[in-house]
This record gives C-alpha cells, sequence and structure tokens, in this order.
C-alpha cells in the first residue's frame, strides 16, 4: 500500500516510462519500526522519492506508534491508570513494549 501511495504522489508507476524526466523519482526505502495494538512491532520499509516529498499518509513521518494503541493508552490514562500501569499492561494486553516517558509524551499531548 505505500508503494501505490508514491505511486499516486509521483504521478507514475514503478517504470513506467511517464516518470521519464519529472523532476523527482523514487529513491529506495527506509525501515521504519511501528507499535500496533494487533500486530506487535512491525518492521516496515517505507519508500522515498529523490525530493524528500513524500509523506506516507498510512504512516504518516514521525509516528512510532498505531493511532489505535495511542487510543488505548489515552483510554487507560483517562481511567486513572499510572504510566507505570499502562506500561505493564500494553506488554501483557498487546505484547509491545512502551516505555513511560513514551506514555507520558503521548498523555502530555492531550493535557496541554
Amino acid at each position: 500500500m505505500l508503494k501505490a501511495e508514491l505511486d499516486d504522489h509521483l504521478g507514475y508507476e514503478k517504470h513506467s516510462p511517464e516518470g521519464r524526466n519529472s523532476g523527482n523519482s523514487r529513491n529506495g526505502s527506509y525501515k521504519k519500526k511501528v507499535k500496533t495494538e494487533s500486530l506487535g512491532d512491525l518492521a516496515l520499509n517505507i519508500p522515498r522519492d529523490r525530493n524528500s516529498e513524500f509523506d506516507p499518509v498510512l504512516i504518516p513521518k514521525g509516528q512510532r506508534m498505531s493511532d489505535k494503541l495511542e487510543e488505548a493508552i489515552i483510554g487507560m490514562y483517562g481511567r486513572g491508570m499510572t504510566t507505570s500501569d499502562i506500561s505493564e499492561h500494553v506488554k501483557e494486553v498487546y505484547g509491545v513494549e512502551v516505555s513511560e516517558g513514551t506514555i507520558s509524551n503521548v498523555t502530555h499531548r492531550i493535557t496541554e
């Protein structure tokens, strides 16, 4: 799906003649690890373009945790759980290690 997003961004498919002299082209990929609530840690290859203009919608730049996992953390925090309790619970239930610092960062965004 990420490759299809890049195709859409560039306006042509890989190896398509329309891509020649277009001003922007594929430039390999980079590895990114994302924490999810259902699949644990996912190692993804995120495609990139030569002009560094591609920002995936599915997994935006800088995002290291799925939206659903963040929502679960915020919900637990809203019910009065401590960051250490949330960290332990997420590890037990979702199989993902999330540090107390990361949990604090997630909850701090909603309390501002």
